[in-house]
């Protein structure tokens, strides 16, 4: 019995081992067998959908879409897209083949469930792509087509990518909005993505064609101001960190009209209106908001101020032979009456260009005041106000105000103002809000129409404004 055993685990083993000799043999040669081909084609097969169903997701992410039903097409050279020449300029462009693929279960024209079936494709179709390294990317679009037979008619299929009755991507659409939110000009944006100025402005119009003013927000501290836009005014309002809105005027029915969008509760927390000297917000600030406190803007102050002093000067040089020492100094060291005393050079002499000499400042001024002491009394009277607010003193101010006496100058008509208004410059003395934020925003506003080389009408203007100034990062 034990030569039997033996015998039976060497046959085992030679069993095995020739097993594996035949197996190598087979790996290492051309399988011939019917069933070893089928076998490894669809290996490949699956191999290749893999690829192909990767180098679709990864065109997909490079021109911007999202929809999973487009399938991009190979040509004969195995490449998916070619180099194409557009337009008047002959611009280069690259154009993907594609189709879009997707089920249908009720029939967009009648409305009716089960009754389509498959019916090919549609004619291709080019729908514009963002353009990437300043290319213009097209893409040509076959869509799958339905029969319905409810109503007899062809239906195709949809993407959330693409625009009912547009040849422009939704993707393409978010590019040119995003670049609209820059300062550039909407012949530029054309330019950048290939389009037409036309298109740029339909898109931007479209956009904000449903704009409804946001009232579900109203800050505690208002700033009020005013843009010069053609021939009219339009008014602004910002909150201390941002812009806010624009109205087409200042017109007050229309401020009126915007606010009482606002619920009351809203317009009672205002706490405080930044504006200028404006009566008209004067007389509507208690209307809207019961709570709030008038700010006169500081900058508006020493604004109204150094005007009458420059009213002063110039009416007195109009009356100066041009040759006289006390015009040239007036002429060339005009900036001198608008410093504050402290800061004027009183020790070194320095030459003066105009009056030909060497003298100090305080010594220039001075030699003016002598012949004209309705100017150094204006001037005293400025010096007050700036120190005052220097040192933010609401009591300084009003006793300025307060024991002023007229002067038969420019100056009266400025400390009359004040004097309407003393309420509000007290209060911008006690808080620290001011509108600097909102003449920025102004400045830029302005730049928006200077970009624009003009707008002629006032919505596009408005539209743009808005775009660039309200809306967030896509």
């Amino acid at each position: 019995m034990t030569w039997l055993f033996w015998f039976y685990s060497f046959w085992r083993w030679w069993l095995i081992t020739n097993a594996f000799l035949h197996l190598s043999i087979i790996l290492k040669t051309t399988i011939k067998t019917p069933i070893a081909r089928c076998i490894l084609k669809s290996s490949k097969t699956k191999i290749q959908g893999d690829l192909l169903m990767s180098l679709n997701d990864s065109i997909l992410r490079s021109v911007g879409l999202t929809d999973p039903n487009f399938e991009f097409l190979m040509d004969d050279n195995g490449e998916f897209n070619h180099i194409s020449y557009r337009g008047k300029d002959n611009h280069k462009t690259i154009v993907y083949e594609a189709a879009l693929h997707g089920d249908m279960d009720r029939c967009t024209l009648c409305g009716q469930e089960s009754v389509l079936t498959k019916n090919g494709f549609s004619k291709p179709t080019e729908v514009k792509l963002p353009a990437t390294n300043g290319f213009d990317n097209r893409l040509r679009l076959r869509k799958q087509r339905y029969y319905c037979h409810n109503c007899n008619a062809s239906v195709v299929v949809s993407s959330p990518d693409l625009e009912e009755d547009r040849n422009i991507s939704k993707p393409l659409r978010l590019q040119v909005i995003r670049l609209a939110m820059e300062d550039i000009s909407e012949k530029v944006i054309g330019f950048i993505l290939r389009l037409s100025h036309s298109t740029v402005h339909r898109v931007i119009n479209d956009e904000l064609q449903d704009y409804r003013y946001d009232y579900s927000h109203l800050p505690a501290v208002l700033s009020f101001d005013e843009i010069r836009i053609s021939r009219s005014y339009a008014f602004v309002y910002a909150s201390p960190d941002s812009f806010m809105e624009i109205l087409p005027s200042r017109d007050l029915n229309t401020i009126r009209s915007y606010f009482y969008g606002f619920s009351l509760k809203q317009r009672q927390a205002v706490t405080h209106v930044v504006m200028d000297m404006n009566a008209s917000y004067a007389t509507l600030v208690p209307e809207l908001f019961p709570n709030a406190q008038i700010v006169i803007d500081r900058f508006h102050i020493v604004q109204l101020m150094t005007r009458a002093i420059n009213t002063i000067r110039t009416g007195i040089q109009h009356l100066l032979d041009k040759h006289s020492r006390e015009y040239k100094i007036m002429k060339n060291g005009w900036r001198l009456f608008l410093k504050k005393y402290g800061n004027l050079e009183t020790a070194h002499r320095k030459y003066m260009r105009g009056l030909n000499e060497y003298i100090t400042e305080e010594e220039a001024i001075t030699l003016v005041f002598k012949s004209f002491p309705v100017l150094e009394a204006a001037y005293l009277v400025y010096q007050e106000a700036l120190e005052a607010m220097d040192k933010r003193s609401p009591e300084l101010i009003h006793a300025l105000i307060s024991t002023y006496r007229p002067i038969g100058s420019a100056m009266d008509v400025t400390i009359g103002t004040f004097k309407r208004n003393l309420k509000g410059i007290l209060e911008s003395l006690r808080c620290p809000w001011s509108n600097g934020k909102i003449e920025g925003i102004n400045r830029r506003l302005k730049q928006i129409a200077r970009t624009a080389y003009g707008y002629q009408n006032l919505g596009n203007y408005m539209r743009r404004i808005r775009i660039q100034m309200k809306y967030g990062k896509y």
